[in-house]
């Protein structure tokens, strides 16, 4: 019998997530706006609407810490030493190209693929006014105070706080309750793009959002998202505030940016994917097995009704030959697994992923094949 959670618990949750994050933010906004009445009301010598997007951080840090408490302490969330670990593991030339990836292809291509979405979006859906209001909420005040909001709140707190809901606590926890790993990234990014409230966003935060989950598997939950997500709301800050000389401050709704920026950013988004892909260390998944390191689970074997894996080495006190750095993941040699550790959250201990050496098929049971993971290829259904 499987010990799967049933399908309604399974894809439950990420509801649920959704609906608590934005019913505390809209009470931290209520907060917020009082705050923001009483700044304004002080008669301060600044441009109203300046500390608006400062303010703004308030909702997402609430409903963050509210959506730890409960699942994400159970689910855990996104982990700095695991990503800093895994950058170690790498050879020099392999960690370069990654972190071009993260900190410019990636973040700065993707703007170019964004701004069609966007645009295409206000053709299907041409509502000016609400276009418009969208607009005049981040619109810049020239002042000082207002550009530190838009750095703090957009560039790093929304990011942090979204990544650790969305690729940690919903995604973690889908994969923990044995959900199918491609629908799990695609429910997750659906739902991201979801809670942007409009359709003008939502056409390219969802797409976002989907590559985002990808990354996060195979960074192993480590802040690689993060540094995405930031890196791209800060280049769309400095382009709104005019920073960006080559790029218009304003667009016209339904306008498409010049095609230079539309080309070249696909360009470099796709160039920032392949590269960032084809050289991080290799994750070899298998669905419960990565419900049990997701749980924390430090046994040899993980067995149910229609999945078998056993003879998995958790040995992590001796050193290995899999220990040594990691080159590009396209040298053949990952397939076989050299990259290896993971670090559970609840335990702090590092657990090596297994290698396809370590898995023995038992005679006479259903087994389910190991295999590095790859968007491309298809997962297996869920079994229920």
């Amino acid at each position: 019998m499987s010990m799967l959670p049933t399908p309604l618990k399974r894809y439950g949750q990420p509801v649920l997530i959704v609906v608590i994050f934005l019913l505390v933010m809209l009470a931290a906004g209520i907060i917020t706006g009082i705050l923001n009445t009483i700044w304004e009301a002080l008669g301060l010598d600044i441009p109203r609407g300046s500390a608006f997007k400062l303010l703004l951080s308030i909702p997402f840090i609430m409903g963050t810490v509210v959506l730890y408490l409960y699942p994400g302490r159970q689910n855990g969330g996104l982990s700095w030493q695991r990503q800093a670990t895994d950058l170690e593991k790498m050879d020099g030339d392999s960690r370069a190209l990654v972190l071009a990836a993260v900190f410019f292809l990636i973040p700065v291509g993707s703007q170019g693929a964004a701004s069609v979405l966007e645009a295409l979006s206000f053709q299907l859906y041409p509502n000016y006014e609400l276009y418009e209001t969208l607009m005049n909420m981040f619109h810049p005040t020239g002042h000082w105070l207002d550009i530190a909001g838009a750095i703090i709140t957009v560039g790093l707190v929304g990011p942090i706080c979204e990544e650790m809901v969305f690729r940690g606590f919903m995604l973690r926890g889908l994969l923990k309750n044995g959900a199918n790993l491609h629908i799990a990234v695609v429910l997750q990014g659906f739902l991201f793009g979801l809670v942007h409230g409009n359709p003008y966003q939502f056409s390219y935060a969802w797409p976002l959002g989907i590559l985002l989950g990808y990354m996060a598997v195979y960074s192993r939950f480590g802040w690689a998202t993060i540094w995405v997500h930031s890196v791209t709301n800060l280049f769309a800050v400095f382009a709104m505030y005019g920073f960006i000389p080559a790029l218009p401050a304003e667009v016209e709704p339904g306008q498409f940016l010049p095609s230079w920026f539309i080309l070249g950013g696909c360009a470099m988004l796709a160039g920032g994917i392949y590269l960032y892909f084809h050289n991080v260390p290799p994750v070899i998944l298998a669905r419960d097995r990565i419900a049990a390191v997701l749980a924390g689970s430090t046994t040899n074997s993980g067995t149910d009704a229609n999945h078998t894996i056993t003879g998995i080495n958790n040995d992590s006190a001796h050193p290995t030959e899999e220990d040594r750095p990691v080159s590009g993941a396209g040298d053949g040699n990952h397939a076989r697994g050299n990259s290896d550790s993971y670090l559970t959250p609840e335990s702090g201990a590092q657990e090596r992923l297994p290698n396809a050496s370590d898995i023995n098929r038992t005679e006479g049971s259903q087994s389910e094949d190991i295999s590095r993971f790859d968007p491309g290829n298809s997962d297996r259904r869920d079994s229920d």
